[in-house]
Order: C-alpha cells, then structure tokens, then sequence
C-alpha cells in the first residue's frame, strides 16, 4: 500500500465516524423535539381536566347553594317545615325529648351491635 491510499482510508474512517456522530445527535435532538411535544400534549390534557374539575366545583356549589334555600334544607336549624307524614317532622330535638320521657322507650335497654 502506498501513502495516497493510507491517507483516502484515513479520511473515510474519519468521515465514517463523522457521519455517525452527526448521525447520533440528530437522533438525540429527534428524540428531545417528540419528548417535549409530548410534554405539551400532557400540559394540554392537564390543563382541560383542571377546567372540567372547576367546572363540577361550580355546578356542585351552585347545587349546594339551591339546597341550602329550600324549604325545610338541613342549614343548621332544628326546625324543618310543619306537617304530616312524609313533609318533614318538626323540631328534632323536642321530639327527641318527648320520645325520651316515654316510660315505654325507658324500659328499652340498650344492646351492643355485633358485628
């Protein structure tokens, strides 16, 4: 072999592994590009289910709030609407006390829930 062919396959593993460094860090750039676009997807999907969660919050205290206004609602009072069977039952701690003062529901002894 003579010098002119030692330098040509000198320059062709030289531009071999050129190429293939080259080759490499595209490949990795590549790979960083997908990685972030699918970043942006997730931030994207996060960012909708925050909106639809604030969105049932609303709609849930807004619920809440229509409860609270309505006649005979459990909005910290005793009392609820007067009336008979199935339209609520009046105050519930006197009627409570009047059960209590029953000499029928005296005589009922208290028995522990086995489970």
């Amino acid at each position: 072999m003579n010098r002119t062919s030692n330098i040509i396959i000198a320059l062709l593993v030289a531009a071999t592994l050129l190429c293939g460094g080259l080759d490499y860090y595209l490949f990795s750039r590549v790979n960083a590009l997908k990685k972030a676009a699918g970043s942006q997807a997730d931030l994207a999907d996060l960012k909708k289910r925050i909106a639809d969660a604030e969105k049932h919050r609303l709609e849930l205290e807004a619920e809440l709030a229509a409860l609270r206004q309505a006649p005979g609602s459990p909005d910290g009072s005793d009392q609820g609407p007067p009336g008979g069977p199935g339209q609520g039952r009046g105050n519930f701690m006197q009627n409570f006390a009047t059960l209590m003062q029953n000499p029928d529901a005296q005589k009922l002894e208290p028995r522990a829930i086995s489970s």
